[in-house]
């Protein structure tokens, strides 16, 4: 007779403990912090390949080479086009350290070139540009 009810008092005893395994470990979502061309004409970017393997769906195809030291892939941004160069959670504001790459060249069809080494030089160009959304545009 005992052994029938020792099975509902260890899961009485237990279910606390399975409620706390099962509950979700958060729901806020994540947002990409984005490069922006928001020019009338296609740019250049040169970015650390290490991105490609972060977002491998999000970025256009390119071609990898080695500059400067850095495995780097080179991209053609039509007008209009994002790519992802960081991740940030969406309640809190973004950070250097949400910045994913730690090279970022930007040319201009009229031969201007903005270079970025470090995760704070990127970070600096950063602005929110909406409610959850921050990006590097270029104009």
């Amino acid at each position: 007779m005992q052994t029938r009810y020792q099975l509902p008092n260890i899961i009485r005893t237990l279910s606390p403990l399975l409620a706390l395994l099962f509950l979700p470990s958060g729901c806020d979502p994540v947002h990409s912090i984005r490069l922006e061309n928001t020019s009338d004409r296609d740019i250049d970017i040169l970015i650390d390949t290490r991105m490609l393997r972060m977002h491998p769906n999000a970025l256009p195809a390119g071609t990898e080479f080695t500059y400067k030291g850095r495995q780097v892939e080179s991209i053609t941004l039509a007008p209009g086009n994002l790519v992802p160069i960081g991740t940030v959670v969406a309640m809190y504001q973004p950070r250097e350290m949400d910045i994913e790459t730690g090279f970022l060249e930007i040319r201009t069809q009229n031969g201007d070139t903005i270079s970025l080494t470090g995760k704070g030089a990127i970070f600096n160009l950063v602005k929110k540009v909406g409610r959850l959304d921050w990006r590097i545009q270029i104009k």
